[in-house]
Formats: structure tokens, sequence, C-alpha cells
């Protein structure tokens, strides 16, 4: 069994963050996205570049609406616990 799913892991592209949960905003499912591409080009080259992207989540959430700041802010906080 595990090693059909290292084979998968390998081989196949992961769904799309949106599918797997409906409340994570686009923005999230970008960051989260980029950091699992199998492509090492396509990843974040270092940690900063990580940071940077939350950093402009963060201030994103920041600037919308009291509703859409809820969601916003309940994804992200989610990714990181």
């Amino acid at each position: 069994h595990s090693t059909e799913v290292l084979r998968s892991t390998l081989r196949d592209e992961p769904r799309p963050v949106t599918e797997l949960n409906r409340l994570v905003t686009a923005p999230a499912a970008h960051l989260i996205e980029t950091m699992i591409q199998k492509v090492p080009d396509r990843r974040f080259q270092s940690m900063l570049e990580v940071m940077a992207e939350v950093e402009d989540l963060m201030g994103a959430a920041e600037s919308v609406t009291e509703r859409d700041d809820i969601t916003v802010r309940h994804s992200l906080k989610e990714l990181f616990e």
C-alpha cells in the first residue's frame, strides 16, 4: 500500500486545493499549489518567497470586506495549523 501511495505521489498531479476545501481562497490555494509543484523551478525558491506571499495574503485579508475577511482569515488559519 505505501509503495502505491509513493508512486501516486510521484506520478499523479494533486487535486486542486479548492476542490478539497471550497473555503480556501484562490490566493491561498495558489500559495499551497505553488509549494507542492512537482517541478522544482515552479516552486518557491526560498522561505523568503513563501513569507512574502503569506504577507501579501495577510495584507489582502485586511483590505476585504468584513464578511470576506472572516473567510480569508479562516482559510489562512487552517493553512498554518
